[in-house]
């Protein structure tokens, strides 16, 4: 057990104190939870804290190399290669799956009302209201358990059919919010409990997954190859089932990797980590580092699939208008350089489904970004999925529908019930999802009521979060930065 110098153990009793003060930003509600819940947060954070204040603004490989005494670290180079026969006729389809959150603590029958940050758990709660088979029947800081997800494998199962052709995203986010009872062993167990879940319902089914902030030990805190190395070394266990030899390399060095999908469509994993703004390791670099090396090897992916003629799909997490700003833009100039061949942008993280504008201001052409909303119900939300059509010739995404779980149904049924909650392009009215075509439905927030109403059903998800604000919503999709959003919404 590490031994806390003074310094350390004096700070770390003031931010305890403090956390249990604000009841851990409002997420528990008596002494007892606060002194669980913040204990374990402050543990978990403290060195991370710590060693963003008092160590070095540069690690030592990076120093090292700023004084010209050794090569600075890079990313293992890989020669991509796209060797099979191209169908560039007619449409293909693929799955979206986002923010999975599957608590393996779940407990039916538990309260959904308790006083930490997740509750409908053995021995939480003081309400009369409990959880059901597949999740809560009402708003609740609940994840869901391992009998949603079977219902939801079984469901996309009968939704594919006879397809041979389909393939799967997953666009990360897999471990429960209980963010302060969590260990690098803890998250790993999940991991392959789920993983191991999803290649035995749909073995058929190729999956590209990709690593959401939960993922990371503490929840945020990707450090950069060698710190994550843990991390790493599972997912390249568990997620080789699915991926080539040169994607393997890459995701064991970085979380992040790129593979041919189908011949002609190259889908690049980014670990969205290394930019989100609530990653305080990397304040250890000024906020500026290029950490893993991740830019520079999306410039060099993106390089050798414009040779190759291949159009690309960019997978992710976090969307990047929830990153450092500084580094993000480093991102989407290297992005729009190469906007051509970039047929689509795929994350989730908010639990909504929602579009975002990535402009490019001339550059490039712009690119629209779809985020699919949560199998969670964490704090009101209902599960869904997605079913992508796209162009074989150009990847553009031509429709997708959305499939929801009616979880009160379900649990009063015991048994799981999905359904249609909509098709896109009927309900928008367009042809096909292109960066334009997405534009021309954003703008249309702002003065054509059918279209905001959709949307409006649609960002929920069949929840409870329906936006209310057009303004709001047209800014923060069309731009990416604080400053354009603000200037934005001061013009509306």
């Amino acid at each position: 057990m590490k031994v806390l110098q003074p310094t350390e153990k004096i700070v770390t009793e003031i931010a305890t104190a403090y956390c249990i003060y604000i009841k851990a930003d409002n997420e528990c509600s008596d002494d007892v939870s606060c002194r669980s819940v913040c204990d374990g947060m402050i543990a978990e954070e403290a060195p991370v804290v710590f060693k963003a204040i008092f160590q070095d603004r540069l690690p030592p490989r990076d120093a090292c190399a700023l004084l010209h005494l050794c090569q600075p670290a890079t990313y293992p180079h890989q020669v991509y290669i796209d060797t099979g026969a191209r169908n560039t006729t007619g449409t293909g389809r693929f799955i979206h799956i986002s923010d999975i959150h599957v608590d393996l603590l779940y407990k039916e029958g538990s309260s959904i009302d308790c006083d930490y940050p997740l509750c409908c758990r053995n021995g939480t709660g003081n309400s009369t209201h409990f959880a059901g088979k597949f999740g809560p029947s009402s708003r609740a800081k609940c994840d869901v358990p391992m009998a949603t997800v079977d219902s939801l494998l079984e469901d996309i199962k009968t939704q594919v059919g006879g397809d041979k052709d389909i393939f799967g995203i997953i666009t990360g986010d897999f471990i429960p919010h209980d963010v302060w009872k969590q260990s690098e062993i803890y998250d790993v167990n999940d991991l392959v409990g789920l993983f191991d879940k999803i290649q035995a319902a749909l073995p058929d089914i190729p999956f590209y997954p990709c690593l959401g902030n939960h993922e990371a030990f503490p929840v945020n805190e990707f450090q950069g190859p060698e710190g994550d190395s843990w991390l790493y070394e599972t997912l390249y266990k568990i997620w080789g089932r699915w991926l080539d030899d040169a994607a393997l390399v890459t995701l064991r060095y970085g979380g992040y990797y790129s593979t041919v999908v189908k011949p002609g469509l190259r889908l690049i994993a980014l670990n969205t980590g290394y930019y989100q703004d609530d990653n305080l390791y990397l304040s250890l670099t000024g906020r500026t580092q290029d950490m893993g090396n991740q830019r520079a090897w999306l410039k060099d992916v993106l390089g050798q699939a414009e040779k190759m003629d291949e159009k690309v799909y960019i997978t992710g997490h976090v969307p990047l208008g929830s990153g450092v700003e500084s580094i993000v833009r480093q991102y989407i100039e290297i992005l729009c350089e190469y906007s051509e061949i970039i047929a689509g942008i795929f994350m989730g993280h908010t639990h909504n489904d929602e579009f975002r504008i990535v402009g490019c201001n001339g550059t490039g052409m712009d690119l629209v970004a779809f985020l699919t909303s949560s199998i969670t119900t964490y704090d009101g939300h209902i599960p869904a999925w997605r079913m992508y059509d796209y162009e074989r010739r150009s990847g553009v995404v031509m429709d997708y529908k959305q499939r929801s779980m009616d979880i009160v149904d379900s649990n009063q049924k015991e048994i799981g019930i999905w359904s249609d909650l909509y098709n896109t392009k009927e309900g928008y009215g367009v042809p096909v999802l292109s960066s334009e075509s997405v534009k021309s439905i954003v703008k249309n927030f702002l003065v054509d009521d059918k279209i905001w109403n959709f949307y409006t059903t649609m960002s929920a998800g069949g929840g409870e979060d329906i936006p209310t604000n057009r303004a709001e919503e047209f800014c923060k999709t069309m731009y990416v930065f604080g400053d354009n959003m603000r200037s934005c919404m001061n013009g509306h």
